[in-house]
Order: C-alpha cells, then sequence, then structure tokens
C-alpha cells in the first residue's frame, strides 16, 4: 500500500485531515486545550497570530485536533453510524443535522481566531452531525427529566410508598426508573462530584427565630431549632422534624426568616451559635467549575454538573407561603432525609447538614443542621454532647405588618 493511500486511510479513521501548523495557547479560548498546547508544545513560532518567543510557544494543530475530535465524536456521529433513516420522499435523514459550523456553535468554539476556526472546521473528515443516543448532553437531560419525575411523583401521586413504584415504561438512558431509584441516582452523584465542606470548631452560623410580640427568647432552648410540636413544614424538613435552620450571615438569616413571618408571630430575634466540634457538610453553592466540553476524561463529571447546576437552581426557587409549601417542599424534604440518614461520606461518616443557596438574598448562603434542641447549648453549659453553643442575640424586630387597610 502507498504511502499517501495508507495515510488517507489514517485520516478517515481519525476523523480530521493532516495540517502542518502550530497554534500557541493565546489562541484557543478553551482553558482544557489550552493545557494540551502547552504540553506539546514544539516550535517558537505561532502560525495564527504571528506570536514568536525564545521559548518552544506553539504545539501542532494536529494535537488539539486530536482532542477535539475526540471528544466531539463522544457526543455526536455521522448518521449513517447512528442507524438513523434517510428518506428522499421526507427530505433526507429522519432528525436534525447540523453542519461542522453548526456544532461548534452547539458545542462553543474553541478559538475566537478566524484562521484558526477554518483550519479546524476544515481538517475534519464528516460533515454532517447528528447527536448521538448517549451523548452526555442526553444523559444530562435525562438526569434532569428523572429529577422532576421524582418531584412529580412524590407531589402528586404517591408520597409515602413511592418507593413501591414500578416502572412503566421501557428504561431508556434512566427516564423510565422508579422515583425511589432516583434516590441512587443521585447518590452516585454526589460520589461522582465531592461537594463536602468542612467547618472547624469555632464557626458561627446565624439564625432568626420568628416569636410573638410579648415573648423574648434569650437561651439556646428558645432560639435554636424548634420542639417537636412547634416543628412546621420547611424546604429541608418535614412538619415535627426539628433541624437547625440558620444562614452563613446575619442578614441572610433574616430575609429567610421574613417570608415566613406572620400576624401571629410578626417578630424575629437574630442569634449567633458557634460550632463546638468539626463537621462536614454538603455545600450546594460551591459547584466544581464545569469542566470543558473537549476533556473526555472529565465526560462523566460534566454530565453531573450539567444535572447538579439545574438541580441547585431547583433547589433555590422561591415558593409562596401560601399554602403550596406543603407540597412544594416534599422532593426536597425526602432528598434531605435520604442524605441525612444513608449518605456517607469515604471516612464511613454521615454529614451534618447542607448549605444551598438563598432563595431570598442573592448570593446568600442558608445551612440546614440535623441538629435538635439538645445539640445547642448556652454558653457555660457546654459538654461533650452539645454540637452548638449560643454566642449571643439581638433585639426583637418586627418582620410583619399586618395591613389595617
Amino acid at each position: 500500500m502507498g504511502f499517501w493511500k495508507q495515510r488517507q486511510i489514517e485520516e478517515l479513521g481519525r476523523g480530521y485531515y493532516s495540517v502542518s501548523k502550530h497554534v500557541c495557547d493565546q489562541c484557543v479560548t478553551d482553558s482544557f486545550l489550552q493545557a494540551v498546547v502547552r504540553t506539546n508544545a514544539e516550535n517558537r513560532k505561532c502560525d495564527y497570530c504571528s506570536r514568536q518567543e525564545d521559548n518552544l510557544i506553539a504545539a501542532p494543530l494536529e494535537s488539539i485536533l486530536d482532542e477535539i475530535v475526540s471528544a466531539v465524536k463522544a457526543d455526536w456521529s455521522d448518521p449513517d453510524n447512528e442507524g438513523i433513516v434517510f428518506d428522499s420522499r421526507e427530505g433526507g435523514y429522519q432528525v436534525e443535522l447540523l453542519s461542522k459550523e453548526e456544532l461548534f456553535d452547539e458545542i462553543e468554539w474553541p478559538t475566537e481566531n478566524e484562521q484558526l476556526m477554518d483550519d479546524i472546521v476544515n481538517a475534519m473528515v464528516d460533515d454532517n452531525w447528528c447527536e448521538r443516543s448517549d451523548s452526555s448532553y442526553e444523559l444530562a437531560a435525562a438526569r434532569k427529566t428523572g429529577w422532576e419525575r421524582f418531584a412529580s411523583t412524590v407531589k402528586y401521586k404517591t408520597r409515602y410508598v413511592f418507593y413501591r413504584e414500578i416502572a412503566t415504561s421501557p428504561i431508556h438512558l434512566d427516564s423510565g426508573i422508579p422515583a425511589h431509584q432516583r434516590l441512587q441516582f443521585f447518590e452516585e452523584t454526589l460520589q461522582t462530584v465531592d461537594l463536602r465542606k468542612t467547618f472547624c470548631a469555632g464557626q458561627a452560623f446565624h439564625r432568626v427565630r420568628l416569636h410573638g410580640t410579648n415573648e423574648f427568647p434569650n437561651t439556646s432552648e428558645t432560639l435554636g431549632p424548634p420542639p417537636l410540636d412547634k416543628t412546621r413544614t420547611n424546604r429541608m424538613s418535614a412538619s415535627g422534624i426539628p433541624v437547625f435552620y440558620g444562614a452563613l450571615d446575619a442578614e441572610t438569616a433574616l430575609e429567610e426568616a421574613r417570608i415566613h413571618a406572620s400576624a401571629g408571630q410578626p417578630m424575629g430575634t437574630g442569634s449567633t451559635f458557634r460550632l463546638l466540634r468539626p463537621i462536614s457538610v454538603l455545600d450546594f453553592t460551591a459547584l466544581p467549575e464545569m469542566p470543558s466540553a473537549y476533556d473526555k476524561a472529565r465526560r462523566e463529571m460534566r454530565i453531573e454538573l450539567m444535572f447538579l447546576y439545574h438541580f441547585v437552581t431547583e433547589l433555590s426557587k422561591r415558593i409562596d407561603m401560601d399554602g403550596r409549601e406543603h407540597t412544594e417542599y416534599v422532593p426536597t424534604q425526602i432528598l434531605t432525609e435520604y442524605i441525612r440518614h444513608f449518605h456517607k461520606l469515604d471516612s464511613g461518616d454521615s454529614v451534618m447538614g447542607l448549605i444551598y443557596p438563598s432563595s431570598m438574598q442573592t448570593g446568600g448562603k442558608s445551612i440546614v443542621l440535623f441538629l435538635t434542641a439538645s445539640d445547642c447549648s448556652d454558653q457555660g453549659s457546654e459538654n461533650d454532647h452539645h454540637t452548638l453553643v449560643l454566642e449571643n442575640y439581638g433585639t426583637p424586630t418586627k418582620l410583619f405588618e399586618i395591613d389595617t387597610a
């Protein structure tokens, strides 16, 4: 077999034609591909911006083409390879096709250099692309759909025996999986994406206790988690299950409490509790940066994060306190209970709470700790069984105005 024939076979197999040019990291906008360029730099001059240095700054264009095409093929394919029906009477392939330019519009161009764009597009062998059935976008969408189905099931169909639900449709990706298995899928997400945050002893948490006009709470018992018979439904806990709701700053704690204020409890007293020992929580406000679409090794992480970014938006959306909260909070209440009782860290320990974006304060961080009044203490009364100590408290503030009009 001749040299050119062999070369053609190799090019068709890898999905791109040979290009004898060099590119520097400044001509590439994707951080992963920038690292690829720096690792493979072998030339002192870039063919795209004419930058020239004494050290090696430019890598063969093929070094990033290899990563680009490999990543693209993980999510996109030639329609013939996907078994897509071609019907000339119906206009051709019975699926949405993207040109190479449209493909990069969808993924995100790895460069803003027009000549580099042209060379990347012209180097790719296949002209038409369709999304694979197992693409990262499809898998992330399936997780999103799965959560929505779980939420709908426990809100409107079966709340206490949803674990007995059976699949009612063929399982494709994860869209046909019963609601109770969604929690297992969420557990897999938590195992893939490490959201653990450890607070050291001394960490402050701010809380606002709502109360009547003639009440003046001033102890850990009256300012901390409520007793069983006073515990009402909330975002992360059902009625009757006490936990410690607070925030990482006083202003967020105040705004989160304000929405719950009422004619019967128009006043709020702020307080600060401090940790007596280290604890670990899951921090949904500190999701990792989304990996590059071209970093094939982190494809699974990207899938999970695409779902988690959507989930956190749902987790912190504002719910009107007009009675619907008893329904709307059910999915997050169930998930919180699952995390509280079943999710384990690598050490085998359970997490003690969750941090999540405040629905009332932009940039604010709310926290729920799996603690009751017996876990809190006044200063001077601490013992080994306590986790929080009341450090200080303020004066009652009116948070609800009765409309007399």
